[in-house]
């Protein structure tokens, strides 16, 4: 349970890196000065990885890395942050849910042509078009039947790890 954790690390180290070379993009930041951030000398990683968390739909990175790292309590509906719900998937028809296994259950009643993420503390069951959105490759769509085409029942495996690190590089 690395690579998505080390993928969004990553991110926050080139964002880091374009911020303090790129005086444009650090003033294009509107969110670095609502952490006080008001010149490029004072930013720091714990910023950028704050960044990337808000990016992945989280208030803070010690939120998103005890998600990305599978620290959360799977029995209990947890904040699963919004990294699984691309912008490309907004003028999408999904069927949303406030409990997983209502969810699981429409799921179930597919023929393999849906699949289950979380999106916060909510499920959403989506058809093929809505993986467009992820642009994953072939490879990475494969793995999805590994786990029962279910994002949030295979939490914390090394499948799951694997699609939600290409999930992150994708966005």
């Amino acid at each position: 349970m690395e690579l998505a954790i080390n993928e969004a690390k990553i991110q926050a180290k080139k964002l880091l890196k374009t911020l303090k070379s790129n005086e444009d993009a650090f003033e294009n930041q509107s969110q670095l000065a609502t952490m006080g951030i008001t010149r490029q000398d004072d930013l720091q990683l714990k910023h950028t990885l704050t960044l990337i968390a808000m990016k992945l739909g989280f208030r803070q990175w010690q939120e998103a890395s005890a998600m990305l790292s599978g620290q959360l309590d799977k029995s209990t509906p947890q904040q699963m942050g919004t990294l699984f719900y691309p912008k490309a998937g907004h003028g999408l028809t999904n069927e949303w849910f406030a409990d997983y296994q209502s969810a699981k259950t429409v799921l179930d009643s597919s023929d393999n042509n849906k699949w289950l993420f979380p999106y916060k503390n909510q499920f959403i069951v989506v058809e093929a078009n809505f993986l467009s959105a992820f642009r994953f490759d072939d490879e990475t769509r494969q793995l999805f039947t590994l786990i029962n085409h279910d994002m949030a029942a295979s939490y914390n495996c090394e499948t799951w790890d694997k699609i939600t690190c290409a999930v992150i590089k994708n966005r």
